[in-house]
């Protein structure tokens, strides 16, 4: 017997049932009726079962149970997510336009009452039915009522659109994504590789394997067999068909199957602004925060440029998870050593309270101290997290730092 039949075969407490009970006898007679269907649903949505969701939709207009807003939304839901062979469209469509109609009249209702989930869950359904036109609409209604929206709102269609070679279609819904700064993932840029290579579309090809490679720097296996294919046909690339073959790169960087030593994968300038503001904006919040920021940038200037970034948080506590274990300054020692050793200029990113005399065994104080009188370490001042200093440091460096978190 499992946990779960353990539990339901546990009675409940019986003030429970006393509270339950004292509570239902408060509801007026409409109220328990739509809190019965609205457990129906509710279960409708736990089982994904569309065409059950949709009856007892139907039930509740024909008997003038009025639905609130979330319920309307949770059956559209339930439908986009279905899985049943059942045409379903026609019914998800009646649920939406009643709830155009009759959800904006509630009280205290929204002016549009169809939020984001209600319209991308019928555009998935749509996609899926092969109904592009209706998918299409969809969307100009939500951009018409200034719904914002998601991933979820577009991928369906753009994968409809890839899986019948419409590539013309295809690419509209990827500058749908790009016009509503919505990125992309995987799935989608694979989609439109896809139907590129199948249409023999070099040039659209290239134009989506440049984004592609900007925004997923390490693709999936599964992504290898679609530029395989592609990059395999001859009559697409003078005659010639490229060799593919599954090789992997030394700490050097050298391929093992050309032997030449490959380039890193570089932020743009524009990317590596972005991120760099994103931590500035976390860290300066108030005149002592920018005073202390301000002081570290000038520091590195002083000291810098480094090579590697020691988390000497996570290198302290690695491996420390024991009786008697704690953080550990001999680990740092090591891991600066050993980078030093190889020609590298390290920087040791600490917690001012962790350089204290109290916090310091003896015996490692006079290794600390060595560590500030050699400009190797930075400390964090209090109230500050170490981590905003050392992703600054390796978005400013990032051609030449590597960033060691050690993790236990």
């Amino acid at each position: 017997m499992d946990a779960t039949q353990v539990a339901a075969k546990r009675p409940a407490p019986a003030n429970g049932d006393a509270q339950t009970k004292k509570k239902m006898k408060k509801l007026t007679p409409e109220q328990a009726t739509q809190l019965e269907y609205r457990k129906k649903l509710e279960a409708c949505a736990a089982a994904s079962n569309a065409p059950q969701a949709l009856a007892v939709f139907r039930e509740m207009k024909d008997n003038d149970i009025p639905l609130q807003t979330y319920l309307y939304q949770m059956i559209l839901n339930i439908c986009g997510q279905s899985t049943t062979q059942e045409d379903i469209v026609g019914a998800a469509f009646d649920v939406y336009e009643h709830m155009k109609t009759h959800a904006s009249s509630t009280p205290r209702s929204k002016k549009h009452p169809v939020d984001e989930s209600s319209y991308s869950a019928l555009i998935k359904l749509c996609s899926k039915h092969h109904i592009t036109d209706r998918a299409l609409a969809l969307i100009a209604e939500l951009e018409a009522h200034k719904v914002s929206p998601k991933l979820r709102t577009f991928a369906p269609l753009l994968a409809e659109f890839a899986s019948t070679l419409d590539l013309k279609q295809a690419w509209w819904v990827f500058e749908k994504l790009l016009e509503h700064e919505i990125d992309a993932t995987e799935g989608e840029y694979i989609a439109l590789l896809t139907a590129s290579s199948a249409l023999n579309d070099a040039s659209m090809f290239y134009k989506v394997l440049g984004l592609f490679c900007d925004q997923v720097l390490v693709p999936s296996p599964s992504t290898w067999d679609v530029l395989k294919a592609f990059f395999g046909k001859s009559e697409l690339h003078k005659g010639d068909a490229w060799q593919c073959n599954i090789g992997e790169v030394n700490d050097q960087g050298i391929c093992s199957v050309t032997g030449s030593t490959l380039q890193s994968v570089e932020l743009s300038r524009e990317k590596e602004d972005a991120l760099l503001a994103k931590v500035e904006n976390l860290v300066c919040t108030s005149d002592e925060r920018i005073e202390q920021w301000t002081a570290f940038k000038t520091w590195l200037d002083e000291h810098g440029p480094f090579d590697v970034i020691i988390d000497a948080a996570n290198v302290g506590y690695f491996n420390q998870n024991f009786e008697g274990g704690g953080f550990s300054y001999p680990q740092i020692q090591t891991v600066l050593k050993a980078y030093q050793d190889k020609g590298q200029k390290p920087l040791i990113v600490l917690h001012k309270r962790r350089t204290k005399d109290h916090q310091v065994p003896e015996p490692h104080r006079a290794m600390v101290q060595q560590w500030k009188h050699d400009n190797v370490m930075f400390n964090c001042q209090y109230g500050n997290n170490d981590d905003w200093y050392e992703h600054d440091k390796v978005v400013r460096d990032v051609y030449f730092v590597t960033y060691i978190p050690v993790m236990s």
